[in-house]
């Protein structure tokens, strides 16, 4: 459904829902690969943060893909374009 011209909610934060097979794709990570995976993203998209918490955050995430996998729910990401 498209929005409106003068909708507020054009511009801002956007919430993009993942596929089934990302959620999967996630939770099906073996936990010896995490550091691996963590390393990865760390090449792939250099930031301040330094690996354990790059580490933290993929367990989390893998952690929620499986909980998510787990009841039957989609995973969604939240962030602002630009």
């Amino acid at each position: 459904m498209a929005l409106p011209e003068d909708s507020p909610y054009r511009e801002g934060p956007e919430i993009e829902e993942l596929s089934v097979s990302a959620r999967d794709t996630l939770a099906e990570v073996d936990d010896a690969r995490l550091p691996e995976v963590a390393q990865q993203w760390m090449n792939e998209h250099p930031s301040s943060l330094d690996g354990d918490h790059v580490l933290d955050l993929v367990k989390e995430f893998v952690a929620l893909a499986r909980r998510a996998k787990e009841s039957d729910q989609l995973l969604y990401c939240w962030w602002i374009p630009g």
